[in-house]
């Protein structure tokens, strides 16, 4: 699948591909650099010449808020078994949380977007092209990483869904409190959901939307509607506020890490 919002020349893309402004990235770069991919953009940018003149403080500042854009994308996602010193797919360095396979794609989707908002308002002419293809790459290697993936946490919870029933009475009979069996039923729930290929294409393509609409004006609105689309896409359109607010609040700390590199990449121009 391919970026196309960007409106990339792709066929120019390729024949820049390893020439010489390229010339320090392989077609396997995103998989060589699995865990920075920043890397891979950090090189084109100092193969061209884009940090002369620029002060350290001022390189620094755009390398760390650029590593944090692609961390949640970065960290382990290339191994077939999902570990990686530590820390499993989609982990954003920590081990004891993946992120669910909605979340994934929003990292995603995000990430390539704000790696578009600073080629945009920093990059002119075959500098913006090929960074730009460097995204589509980037999207096109991760969508293919992404595609089939699931946390441990949703196999457990469509496990639930599609096993055998166990009724309320069952559960507190083996010690399970009233808010353990609503938060069961919730995660079970969510886990017997199954989307369709149009509308993971309708999940994606809105998100993508909306970060292409991101502006430091409204950006408090946009979030609001990201966490509103996520929550509708991972119960499947539920009206249940209830339900809405569980998965908003799982989410929390995955919103919370957009956000902050958000208004970090707004800052840098």
């Amino acid at each position: 699948m391919m970026f196309t919002e960007m409106n990339v020349n792709i066929t120019a893309g390729k024949a820049y591909w390893g020439a010489a402004g390229l010339s320090s990235v392989s077609s396997e770069a995103f998989a060589v650099e699995s865990m920075n991919k920043w890397n891979v953009f950090d090189k084109y940018l100092s193969s061209v010449g884009y940090y002369e003149g620029k002060s350290e403080a001022e390189i620094s500042n755009l390398r760390d808020t650029m590593e944090n854009v692609l961390l949640r994308s970065s960290c382990g996602i290339d191994f077939a078994t999902g570990k990686v010193e530590g820390y499993s797919f989609f982990s954003g360095g920590d081990p004891s949380k993946e992120l669910y396979s909605y979340e994934a794609q929003l990292e995603l989707e995000s990430s390539a977007a704000a790696l578009l908002y600073f080629s945009n308002k920093n990059l002119s002419g075959e500098q913006k092209e090929q960074f730009d293809y460097l995204i589509h790459k980037y999207y096109d290697y991760t969508s293919g990483i992404i595609n089939g993936y699931q946390s441990a946490e949703e196999r457990l919870y469509a496990a639930i869904a599609n096993g055998k029933q166990v009724s309320d009475d069952e559960l507190r009979a083996a010690g399970a409190s009233n808010a353990q069996i609503a938060e069961r039923k919730k995660n079970a729930y969510i886990g017997g959901i199954v989307h369709s290929e149009e509308e993971q294409e309708i999940y994606k393509k809105t998100l993508r939307s909306l970060f292409f609409n991101m502006t430091q004006s409204n950006q408090k609105s946009i979030m609001a509607l990201v966490k509103e689309t996520v929550a509708k896409y991972a119960t499947k359109n539920s009206d249940d506020a209830e339900l809405l607010e569980y998965v908003k609040n799982k989410s929390e700390a995955v919103f919370a890490h957009i956000s902050s590199y958000w208004k970090q990449i707004m800052r840098l121009g």
